[in-house]
């Protein structure tokens, strides 16, 4: 199992928060999962992130 931490920004008007994007690579079905920010537009972009991997062939 892979642990990686990619500390990131943000834009949010004039501000600009970072935030932490952690991702576990294993063995398994392949799937992943989006967490916090329980946000409509979060969500939503679940699937144009699963596009996005299939489109990349990753």
């Amino acid at each position: 199992m892979l642990v990686v931490r990619i500390l990131c920004r943000m834009r949010v008007g004039l501000a600009t928060p970072r935030f932490d994007v952690e991702v576990r690579l294993g063995a398994g079905l392949p799937c992943f999962n989006i967490v916090g920010l329980p946000a409509t537009e979060v969500k939503e972009s679940k699937g144009r992130v699963r596009t996005a991997l299939v489109n990349s062939r990753l």
